[in-house]
């Protein structure tokens, strides 16, 4: 091979692969599933890097979930909506369409501190992916127009339903069942995930309980204001394969009840916990706490 030979392959060569770099490789498949499946989990989510705000929106069973923290609120505000399918599909259609799982970053040439940032995620069967863009995880070329694609079709939904959406109270906390620590309420049982839909339909179930009970009770023994209790979700599938959630309710909390199981000896109707078998849409028990 001549001289000249060798150096215009060089530059061919040199050529195609700042070309890929910079667009992608367009002929690589996805391995994203091409129709959507069950557990798909979609999220677009932004920093302020050291700044305390943030703001995302998860879209996952058949709900979109919208959280926001601005850097003056003390707390971030949640709400949430009921997505439709077909919108739901029709997003995730985007995701495979930009091939988001084959989005590869620029090379890094400095690392900015403090720097905000922003990314994309998928979990869909067993391909998960995550994409960050920002200054200290940049794109270019195709990738960034493929990233962007799907960040706005993410974005435009967001607007579609915020209008829909209810506010997510922040009195209540969702637990991880555990095995271990928690065999006095549950025994060969499995965890599993409560949504927010799941939430409000346990509430639910619980307050027509709680007023069949007061029917019964003489008005210092009632529980008047489900508003003023915390309350702790236990969720999990038995060995009937029902999704069971047990729900602990107090008007008394400690700084740790969003992660620590609250357990109380009396206390009378300050504390009550229910168990409610979402499956079948009943509440199966009601305990409320005696007087010392």
């Amino acid at each position: 091979m001549s001289m000249k030979a060798i150096l215009l392959y060089f530059i061919i060569s040199t050529f195609n692969l700042s070309f890929v770099n910079c667009i992608g490789n367009p002929f690589a498949e996805s391995e994203l599933p091409k129709e959507m499946p069950e557990n798909v989990r979609m999220k677009f989510s932004e920093n302020g890097g050291m700044a305390p705000e943030w703001h995302s929106i998860e879209i996952s069973d058949d709900e979109i979930l919208i959280t926001d923290k601005k850097m003056d609120d003390d707390t971030e505000k949640k709400w949430f909506a009921k997505i439709s399918k077909e919108d739901k599909a029709n997003l995730y259609k985007i995701f495979v369409e930009n091939k988001l799982d084959l989005i590869e970053n620029d090379k890094q040439k400095e690392i900015v501190y403090d720097a905000g940032s922003e990314g994309i995620y998928i979990r869909a069967g067993n391909v998960s992916k995550n994409v960050s863009y920002g200054m200290n995880s940049p794109l270019s070329g195709r990738n960034l127009s493929r990233y962007s694609a799907v960040k706005k079709a993410i974005v435009d939904l967001e607007k579609k339903y915020i209008t829909k959406s209810k506010q997510v109270s922040d009195n209540f906390a969702v637990i991880n069942y555990n095995p271990q620590k928690h065999n006095f309420i549950f025994e060969n049982a499995k965890p599993t995930k409560l949504n927010q839909s799941e939430i409000q339909k346990v509430e639910s179930i619980v307050s027509k309980t709680i007023g069949k009970y007061n029917e019964k009770q003489i008005n210092a023994l009632k529980i008047k204001d489900l508003g003023k209790y915390k309350r702790q979700f236990i969720p999990v599938i038995n060995e009937g394969g029902k999704k069971i959630v047990w729900g602990n309710y107090f008007c008394r909390a400690n700084k740790n009840w969003k992660r620590e199981i609250l357990v109380v000896m009396d206390g009378g109707n300050c504390y009550f916990n229910v168990f409610v078998n979402l499956t079948k849409s009943e509440s199966e028990k009601l305990s409320v706490n005696g007087e010392a």
